[in-house]
């Protein structure tokens, strides 16, 4: 399946013109598919007002292509910028959960490795 990201000229982009998912280009086309209507709206514009240095976007899903998207470039076109130079993201692993700790009973003078 082709996406959006098989017209681009970008490398990068290129690389990516395979996936399921029909990606926009970076820039204000997918700044605007995610930010331009319903909550997406209302959520940007509350934390546009709060001021964006105070604002952190975490990224969340279960495909690690969604994750590896440059969500960094998208660029608002009020500020004229990237969200990267104005807010924080994080990205994270869906479904994924911390490990548990280590039992107390566990060796300490040696290392032991599960390949």
């Amino acid at each position: 399946m082709d996406n959006r990201l098989a017209r681009e000229k970008s490398p990068y982009l290129l690389q990516h013109a395979d996936n399921p998912v029909d990606w926009f280009a970076w820039g204000e086309e997918a700044f605007k598919a995610l930010f331009h209507s319903g909550q997406g709206r209302d959520f940007y514009h509350d934390a546009y007002r709060a001021g964006l240095e105070n604002l952190t976007l975490k990224i969340a899903s279960d495909d690690p292509r969604v994750l590896a998207w440059p969500w960094e470039a998208l660029r608002d076109p009020q500020t004229g910028g990237t969200l990267a130079q104005h807010c924080r993201m994080e990205r994270q692993l869906s479904g994924q959960h911390d490990p548990l700790d280590l039992p107390a009973t566990l060796p300490c003078d040696r290392i032991n490795i599960l390949l």
